[in-house]
């Protein structure tokens, strides 16, 4: 679907005023407390326009500078400590409309092992699958299927799946337009009218309605170009209604393509594990790819060591008194021997 809509975008002139760089920034500490910073360069009225959850209320401090490369776009910044992942998730609670944000959340696991810690960082997105009208299995072989579930990137998985969502997203749209029609007869079209014309209204309805934003005027021409003697006026109060999920479904996806995403972890200690793109000493970076987002669930993962020196040194102290115990133990008892005229090792 990708393809589909940055097409659209194109032709209809989004793409160009639309695009926002976001980079997320956690810097975890050796707690598992967390300083989450969200920056953002955009157009100034574009800030808070995008997917990505961009916070503003007062519990954040929030810094607004120009941006270097161009003068038109601010750079926006906003940065708060959490004491745990779970308070930074109760703040991202303030975005839970699935049809409004990317929705994420943030999870950090602890193991103990010897001397060292190891803490494993979580960023998980949960995946887009907005439309689903028909199955998966239509459009993809079980061996399809299989390697969707094993997070198979490759183009020719990605454009199987932009056809069943694509077809998936026509198909919602006729069946609303159907709801529409059946409860508005003054509109002359009837559903045995619809199921007549079908073929060529999914055809149309495929082609057109990613390059419009106003999704019932494009839904209102395509009725007129098929039913040209209907009233099809009389559609377009309910039609803005019955619409208005699907409208939101479109906005969303609009916004997730045309949009850049970056993520940067800074984790205490050593990495040693991470599927991230680079590394930079203890920073883990991603270039988050709009494909990631859209079928699966996105998790940016990364693991790092750390060193118990407290235990380390208490067990160090620990077996420095117990060898100074027996090197003491062991004077006492040669210098009691020695005394009563015994000498080690003799009988």
């Amino acid at each position: 679907m990708k393809h589909v809509i940055v097409i659209g975008l194109i032709l209809t002139g989004l793409f160009l005023v639309s695009c926002r760089d976001y980079t997320a920034t956690s810097v975890v500490k050796q707690d598992g407390s967390i300083e989450r910073t969200i920056e953002v360069e955009s157009d100034s009225s574009l800030v808070f326009a995008g997917a990505y959850p961009v916070p503003k209320d007062s519990t954040w401090q929030i810094l607004r500078r120009e941006a270097k490369d161009d003068s038109t776009k601010i750079i926006y910044a906003a940065t708060k400590f959490f004491p745990s992942a779970t308070a930074l998730n109760q703040d991202l609670s303030q975005f839970k409309d699935s049809l409004s944000y990317l929705q994420y959340s943030i999870r950090i696991d602890r193991r103990f092992r010897w001397f060292n810690t190891y803490l494993t960082y979580h960023e998980i997105y949960a995946g887009l699958d907005l439309f689903t009208a028909l199955p998966m299995e239509d459009f993809l072989t079980p061996d399809e299927i299989k390697r969707f579930n094993a997070r198979d990137t490759s183009e020719a998985l990605d454009d199987r799946l932009e056809a069943w969502h694509v077809a998936s997203a026509t198909e919602e749209l006729y069946q609303v337009l159907e709801k529409t029609v059946v409860a508005t007869p003054e509109s002359d079209i009837t559903s045995q009218d619809l199921n007549a014309n079908r073929d060529s209204l999914l055809m149309k309805l495929s082609e057109n309605v990613f390059q419009n934003n106003d999704l019932v005027k494009q839904v209102l021409e395509i009725c007129e170009s098929v039913f040209p003697t209907a009233n099809t006026e009389a559609l377009r109060s309910a039609l803005g209604e019955n619409l208005r999920v699907i409208q939101q479904k479109l906005d969303l996806l609009q916004k997730l393509i045309v949009d850049n995403y970056a993520l940067n972890v800074h984790m205490p200690g050593l990495i040693i594990d991470t599927n991230a793109d680079a590394l930079e000493g203890n920073m883990a970076h991603w270039s988050v790819v709009t494909d990631s987002l859209l079928y699966r669930q996105y998790d940016a993962w990364v693991q790092a060591r750390i060193i118990n020196t407290t235990l380390l040194f208490a067990t160090l102290i620990c077996l420095g008194i117990l060898l100074s115990l027996s090197t003491g133990l062991w004077l006492y008892r040669l210098n009691k021997k020695t005394k009563t005229g015994m000498i080690p090792g003799d009988r």
